[in-house]
């Protein structure tokens, strides 16, 4: 069964076509559980280097593409009725209305996904799904793909509408709609990622219960990091002792070391800037969150 439009407006939340790849397990930079999270709280997708370079790009990616499938007017939206799914389309052919999608990948790092010949529809699987699903919202038979890839340039897609794959999508989202986002019922294993959840809104002086066994977990790993980073220390300081005075030191068939000086981050002198006046005009005071554990005194007794 669909969504209502009272269940819309009471929960005043969406799902996007980029999350559609995580309810199918098949995008590695987001999960379900991320996709629930997000929902649920409210909160905007942390960002990172390799998307704001694709933020950045997508206006000369539309361009290119506009120069093969003529004007494209950028950063449509469409909603899929009787659903909650809610595209943001970054172009549409002003012809004839077909979605574009642009794609950034290999440009900061490794070309991770597998991307086919230009002129084909082999795009990762998420990309795929996303494609979809815009197709669905703006009831077309074709989505075009331009993608900026590192190490061989701009690549061009198209990907034909696909009526069984489409169905399969709906009957997800519907699911992980009324199983999960309507009873606020998180998804099997739920673990969104550390970034999504460090950006839940806290409610100030609230406390709820948790399995001791989560905690426990945690700071097992928590205590074996520290007994490894302190032998990792002891094997470096073995290292320069070993160097005696020296800046450098062969391996013989492994190469050599070196330790040199470099530049450290700059020193502020915050008194000064206070006392000059200046603090409050180049500085802001950051906060952040710090989980801690406190036993309970009968524990220390």
């Amino acid at each position: 069964m669909g969504i209502t439009e009272r269940q819309l407006a009471k929960h005043n939340a969406n799902i996007g076509a980029s999350s559609i790849g995580a309810l199918f397990g098949k995008d590695p930079f987001q999960s379900v559980s991320d996709v629930y999270a997000r929902i649920v709280h409210d909160i905007h997708t942390p960002s990172n280097a390799a998307m704001e370079l694709g933020t950045a790009l997508e206006p000369v990616l539309l361009g290119y593409a506009s120069e093969h499938l003529g004007k494209i007017r950028s950063n449509v939206e469409r909603r899929v009725k009787g659903t909650p799914i809610l595209c943001h389309i970054d172009g549409v052919v002003v012809d004839n209305g077909e979605p574009v999608e642009a794609k950034t990948s290999g440009l900061l790092g490794p070309l991770r996904d597998h991307w086919g010949e230009s002129g084909t529809d082999l795009v990762p699987e998420r990309v795929t799904l996303q494609c979809q699903t815009h197709m669905l919202a703006a009831e077309q038979d074709t989505c075009h793909v331009v993608a900026l890839l590192g190490g061989r340039g701009f690549v061009g897609y198209r990907i034909h509408r696909h009526e069984a794959l489409i169905k399969v999508i709906v009957e997800a989202v519907d699911v992980f709609w009324n199983e999960h986002i309507v009873p606020r019922v998180p998804p099997v294993d739920y673990a969104p990622s550390l970034d999504i959840v460090k950006a839940i809104h806290r409610e100030p002086g609230s406390i709820v219960e948790i399995e001791p066994a989560l905690f426990e977990r945690w700071d097992e790993f928590r205590q074996a990091r520290l007994v490894v980073k302190k032998a990792e220390d002891a094997a470096y300081a073995r290292v320069l002792a070993a160097m005696g005075d020296a800046e450098g030191a062969h391996l013989g068939d492994m190469g050599e070391l070196t330790y040199f000086e470099q530049n450290s981050s700059p020193k502020v002198d915050f008194a000064k800037l206070r006392a000059d006046g200046l603090f409050d005009t180049y500085c802001t005071q950051g906060k952040h969150r710090v989980l801690r554990h406190k036993k309970n005194r009968s524990l220390t007794k």
